[in-house]
């Protein structure tokens, strides 16, 4: 646990002391059940009246995780101070400080259920569900991000997937054919890609981000908040969906097409098959430590369908 912050543990002890908040599991609970791995801490805490909120404080030294955790902060605080379209889908902040090394915050405690873990969905999804999540997406890439001071992603990124290629090939998830489509389709689109990173991204959409909450959506951790383009949230939500049924999958990207415009539709055809094979590539060969070692097998299969049907467009994405 040598990422940890020095003493932590009672760094954080003494924060919720002076906030006069117990929470339902303790920093020294916390940091022994997820074995150090996790960033920041989380718990459900009570006031001295009984009221639940919950508490989220930086654990990593890294500055990565302080980059993440501020970035959420100061997000969370200007929503406070203007509110915006995309606030409804946002838990309230109530306090937060930047301590000497380390930061923290409270926000509103959400009654509802999560539509699942990071990459299990738990919960059926209705028609009205599906129409809950385009609409939030859609509603998240319209957000003004000016006042904001986002991190740019690099478009640089997506193209730099291509190096897998050689790999791809030779493990033979990639056939000759294929490998010229997808180089194809990134030499063609290249300033498109270029030119519609401009929308803001949440930039971490799985299921473990979203309650439902009384025929609403509420949507968790914006730490990872930045500018993007249009089809990343969604894409990133589809590459997350492995466990799901294809229908799922294809319903969620037929609802998504529908509220665009004609040439909002055109585009993301061209661009989502390339997002999908720069998630993909980094997907095969991860083993998230939350995935069952009798699933990864499943898992690694799904995202070999996804690089071998990005070349052939959005269609066949959505067939996975």
């Amino acid at each position: 646990m040598k990422n940890l912050i020095p003493n932590i543990e009672q760094k954080i002890n003494k924060v919720l002391k002076e906030l006069k908040i117990k929470p339902k599991v303790s920093p020294k609970e916390f940091i022994k059940k997820t074995r150090g791995r996790k960033h920041r801490y989380l718990a459900i805490c009570r006031d001295e009246k009984g009221k639940k909120l919950i508490f989220y404080a930086r654990l990593h030294k890294n500055p990565d995780a302080r980059r993440k955790m501020m970035a959420e902060i100061l997000f969370l605080k200007k929503l406070k101070e203007k509110e915006i379209e995309i606030s409804k889908y946002i838990p309230k902040l109530y306090q937060s400080k930047i301590e000497k090394d380390f930061e923290w915050f409270t926000r509103e405690h959400i009654t509802g259920f999560l539509l699942g873990t990071n990459e299990q969905l738990k919960r059926d999804i209705k028609k009205e569900g599906f129409l809950l999540l385009v609409k939030a997406i859609y509603r998240i890439k319209q957000t003004p991000f000016s006042s904001f001071n986002l991190k740019k992603f690099s478009e640089k990124n997506y193209f730099d997937s291509q190096d897998s290629l050689p790999f791809l090939l030779e493990r033979k998830v990639l056939n000759k054919q294929l490998v010229q489509k997808i180089k194809k389709a990134f030499q063609e689109n290249e300033r498109l890609l270029k030119k519609e990173n401009r929308c803001f991204s949440h930039g971490d959409f799985n299921l473990g981000n979203l309650i439902v909450s009384r025929g609403s959506l509420k949507i968790l951790d914006w730490e990872s908040i930045q500018i993007n383009n249009f089809t990343f949230d969604i894409a990133y939500f589809f590459t997350h969906l492995w466990q799901a049924k294809k229908e799922i999958r294809r319903k969620l990207i037929q609802n998504y097409l529908n509220l665009l415009s004609l040439k909002e539709k055109i585009t993301f055809r061209k661009i989502f098959p390339l997002v999908i094979f720069y998630l993909a590539v980094g997907g095969i060969e991860a083993k998230p430590a939350e995935i069952p070692q009798s699933l990864l097998k499943k898992r690694r299969q799904f995202f070999e369908k996804l690089l071998k049907n990005a070349p052939l467009g959005t269609d066949n994405l959505m067939n996975v």
